[in-house]
């Protein structure tokens, strides 16, 4: 039923709340690498596409009573591990079906349950149109220039596309500059960035109730970009940074309708100092960085045991 789905989307979406409150709390500690805080939303992605877990003694949830966040143990016909699903609700007497405590609840989650559905695919549909309407607008002024593309109505470089992305710079854009926009792109699309970014903007159209979400959703995307900055001036010179730097602030000012871009947004500043003040990580730091990232992994995609 459409209300016991919204029931385990609600809890999704506190647990990925949660997660996301730790996340940016994380942000805040200047000497952890963006890269890694980058890395470390994907919990919040999971937690909020997927309702079951494996259980661990060691998850993060175990901070919260049992009694706030009881956990529903999931029996699979083939059982691999122990697996769980979180429950802060707590609505329901018996799940699969659901069975909950009150005609009054099931009568408040039937009627949640169309409004969020309704809601979600809203959402959806309007993204899809604005993407669809914005891409075709870019595609038909599109001219090759050997491995990238110029657009005459381009306001700043971008990468356009999903599964086969595209560079594009503007029309007007310096050569001198180009190496370094090249630079940063590449890295998206390596990385598959556009691919993540419209998944986590179709998840957050499914959670679209949640206000922290959108919230989490602009912090990703930032984060996004600073650790793709990152990457792009770890092996340049001072000299080189100031001039990748100063290619950034040329860009500030200027909007595409188009897509989300690298080289534009109201956290230029932020992405200039820390681009100016990078320093290299050591070996010894690396491997420490390594076992933070596997110890938060274990502690935030875990559910408490039962």
């Amino acid at each position: 039923m459409l209300s016991d789905l919204f029931y385990w989307v609600l809890n999704m979406s506190i647990t990925a709340t949660l997660i996301g409150l730790v996340l940016l709390l994380l942000r805040r500690i200047g000497k952890i690498p963006r890269f890694v805080i980058y890395l470390l939303w994907s919990p919040v992605l999971v937690r909020l596409l997927l309702p079951i877990g494996l259980t661990s003694r060691y998850s993060f949830i175990n901070l919260f009573s049992r009694s706030t966040a009881k956990p529903v143990v999931v029996k699979l016909e083939v059982p691999i591990a122990d697996m769980s699903m979180t429950n802060y609700v707590r609505a329901a007497d018996t799940y699969f079906p659901i069975n909950y405590k009150t005609d009054l609840l099931e009568q408040i989650f039937r009627v949640s349950s169309v409004i969020w559905f309704v809601g979600a695919v809203t959402a959806i549909l309007l993204v899809a149109f604005f993407y669809f309407a914005g891409s075709r607008e870019i595609r038909h002024s599109l001219k090759p220039a050997g491995g990238y593309y110029v657009s005459g109505i381009a306001a700043i470089p971008l990468v356009y596309g999903i599964f086969r992305p595209k560079i594009i710079l503007p029309s007007n854009l310096d050569k001198d500059q180009a190496g370094y926009v090249l630079a940063h792109e590449k890295i998206h699309i390596r990385r598959l960035d556009n691919l993540w970014r419209m998944t986590a903007l179709m998840t957050a159209c499914i959670h679209w109730f949640n206000p922290l979400i959108w919230y989490f959703l602009k912090t990703f995307f930032n984060d996004m970009e600073f650790a793709c900055d990152e990457k792009a001036v770890k092996t340049l010179t001072p000299e080189e940074r100031k001039e990748y730097a100063s290619v950034m602030l040329n860009f500030a000012v200027k909007r595409t309708p188009v897509a989300y871009s690298a080289f534009g947004g109201s956290i230029i500043r932020k992405r200039i100092e820390y681009v100016l003040n990078y320093r290299t990580m050591s070996i010894v730091a690396s491997l420490c960085l390594t076992v933070f990232i596997v110890t938060m992994m274990t502690v935030l995609l875990t559910n408490p045991s039962p």
